[in-house]
């Protein structure tokens, strides 16, 4: 008589929770992918542009010391090295998003804007809660990440890249940290961020110096998300 042993090894699916919905350019005419995640609709990239989307340029400053005594908008490149921008995209301190500071003037697309804690509470919400919604968010593998990053499906195509941040100048935590502003204002010195961390699925607010360098992520306004709903339903008649 033959035994047959019978190996089965389970098949690991997630529930997509992102939607495809096409494409926009910045004023620097950089492409970003857009998605819908529930009611929200997201740039699947991190900015990469130099301006304001009235042509207004922001400067890239490189030195430690000039970054690190800033009160102004500025940008620069991880490790100020231009190989980092296609992937990962620039970081930008606070200043670039205070209207104070920027003089009125928005770094997103026309019709987005960056998202104010309570644009990231939806998103957190919609994707099951923070404990759940960091790895939703996150790159599978180890491409950006640093091992094990737990608990990764990118299953919102949302992108998340653990780039690092810019900190007192320096550049630090590539590879274990993925970070994006808020608009919410903390304190004089602080503002509100999200971030995700390579040894966890879950999503974390906190704040950080204003000096900071992190990434951003431009979400659609309201009343346009609404405005490409009726055009699309009129396409039908």
């Amino acid at each position: 008589m033959k035994i047959i042993f019978a190996f089965i090894f389970p098949i690991l699916s997630f529930a997509q929770e992102g939607i495809f919905k096409g494409y926009v350019n910045d004023i620097d005419d950089n492409e970003y992918r857009i998605i819908q995640i529930g009611t929200q609709e997201w740039l699947s990239e991190n900015l990469k542009t130099t301006k304001f989307n009235d042509g207004s340029p922001v400067p890239n400053i490189q030195n430690e010391d000039e970054w690190s005594n800033l009160t102004s908008g500025a940008w620069s490149y991880y490790d100020n090295e231009i190989e980092n921008n296609l992937k990962y995209g620039k970081l930008y301190n606070w200043y670039v998003i205070c209207p104070i500071t920027n003089g009125g003037k928005n770094i997103c697309p026309l019709g987005w804007h960056v998202p104010t804690e309570a644009d990231w509470s939806v998103l957190i919400n919609y994707l099951g809660g923070s404990a759940l919604a960091g790895g939703k968010l996150k790159e599978m593998g180890t491409s950006s990440w640093d091992f094990p990053n737990t608990g990764a499906t990118n299953s919102s195509l949302f992108n998340g890249l653990a780039i690092g941040y810019r900190y007192d100048g320096q550049f630090i935590n590539k590879g274990n940290h993925c970070n994006w502003w808020s608009m919410t204002e903390f304190s004089m010195e602080s503002s509100k961020l999200v971030y995700l961390r390579e040894n966890t699925a879950t999503m974390f607010v906190g704040i950080a110096n204003k000096k900071t360098g992190l990434p951003i992520r431009c979400i659609r306004e309201k009343s346009n998300v609404e405005f490409s709903k009726r055009i699309k339903r009129q396409r039908h008649y």
